[in-house]
């Protein structure tokens, strides 16, 4: 029976471990070495900045010790295009290593495809990532269009070969418990 590691974002951020990780995250050896096989990029993985936490990910990506091919999924994540500060993220993009789908064959007859999107709860609670932003639908419009931009995933990952479709929520929870992660 295959096994899929998963995760869905907010490792980078809050705990001990992150004052100790001075150069390289440990999460992400942590997640390579557990054989993960995607893992959602969330608000307090990139609240610290693009530039820092692209380099906690180069650095994982650099060290010799560690084979780190893990997909970093953020599907609605937006670059600018005038901004320097988001360039290291925009590289991590270009290189596959930051992409907003991943497609895992399981067997012979079984591909996943797996999306990681950031809530608007989520989103802002990572105020130092700016300039990075990121799309959301909305849910109050017309059923056909409130989540097409969701949908859109969902239907590329089926035309590219998915029997299965899982999206890696970073949706978010204010502190009344309102949010897309409640339900």
């Amino acid at each position: 029976l295959p096994v899929l590691l998963v995760d869905s974002g907010g490792f980078m951020g809050g705990d001990m471990v992150d004052l100790l990780a001075e150069i390289s995250h440990p999460m992400l050896h942590f997640f390579a070495h557990m054989g993960y096989s995607a893992v959602t990029l969330g608000s307090s993985d990139l609240s610290m900045g693009p530039e820092l936490a692209a380099s906690y990910i180069n650095a994982v990506r650099d060290n010799p010790q560690i084979a780190f091919d893990i997909p970093l999924l953020s599907s609605n994540l937006i670059t600018s295009d005038t901004d320097p500060d988001d360039d290291p993220i925009e590289l991590l993009i270009t290189e596959g290593v930051i992409r907003p789908y991943t497609l895992i064959s399981v067997s012979d007859d079984c591909t996943v495809g797996f999306f990681g999107k950031m809530g608007i709860e989520a989103d802002a609670g990572a105020p130092g990532a700016f300039p990075l932003t990121w799309w959301h639908d909305d849910p109050f419009e017309e059923a056909e269009t409130g989540y097409a931009q969701t949908q859109h995933l969902v239907d590329t990952l089926r035309g590219e070969g998915a029997d299965i479709v899982v999206h890696l929520s970073h949706q978010g929870i204010n502190s009344s418990g309102i949010g897309e992660d409640r339900d």
